[in-house]
């Protein structure tokens, strides 16, 4: 039973771990595609990723929210004006964008709960309407996923030595109790043992005395 909530509590933080490691890496890498994060209610700031474009490229994404209630307010902005605004909880765009720009997408909620949002931001470099053709699709560059993959090797390594430790205290708290089961039990044994002799001893010497003084009563 121990080591089962060990091993739920290592997947758990293990998760977690993960889960917080990607946002930092949507801020960082604009051109990924497929990432998600919480949205939180009440926030005086959206959540905004940002993209760095050039002439004649092309913004292209989309998004889902998901969450016991959805509302939320999605916008695309350049430097200068609001290029696109969407208030549906799922959808797509394909905007043209400014030239050499910084762009960004915004995520701001409307309702009081938490939603998990997934979506799907790039910049599209050849500026045409085939952006979903798998030959124009940008992915995230080989530095970025060769950082993942040491994370999330490195929070495999960590889970796997927690799950070794709590075998090896588990494996020592069994030898413990059946070492101290088996003095427990020596040691009921060693008592009966001084019980009986006690017992034949006070019997002998019982019997030992009456005789002896029905020899001198005889004498």
């Amino acid at each position: 039973w121990a080591r089962c909530v060990a091993q739920a509590l290592c997947v758990w933080v293990a998760r977690a771990m993960i889960a917080r490691a990607w946002l930092p890496l949507a801020l960082l890498v604009p051109q990924s595609r497929g990432l998600f994060f919480e949205l939180k209610p009440g926030k005086a700031e959206a959540e905004c990723f940002k993209a760095q474009t050039s002439a004649f490229h092309r913004l292209v994404g989309n998004y889902e929210a998901d969450g016991p209630a959805e509302g939320l307010t999605v916008t695309v902005l350049s430097k200068r004006r609001e290029l696109w605004r969407s208030s549906e909880t799922s959808g797509k765009f394909d905007i043209a964008a400014e030239g050499e720009n910084q762009h960004q997408l915004c995520f701001e909620s409307s309702v009081s709960n938490n939603q998990m949002v997934s979506f799907n931001f790039r910049v599209d470099k050849h500026g045409g309407h085939d952006a979903l053709d798998p030959k124009h699709i940008e992915f995230v560059t080989k530095e970025h996923t060769d950082k993942m993959g040491d994370l999330v090797s490195s929070l495999e390594a960590k889970a796997s030595n927690i799950l070794e430790q709590q075998q090896f205290t588990i494996t020592r708290e069994a030898v413990h109790r059946d070492t101290a089961e088996s003095t427990n039990s020596r040691v009921m044994w060693w008592t009966l043992l001084e019980v009986a002799v006690l017992v034949v001893l006070a019997t002998f010497q019982i019997f030992y005395l009456r005789s002896y003084f029905e020899v001198k009563q005889v004498v």
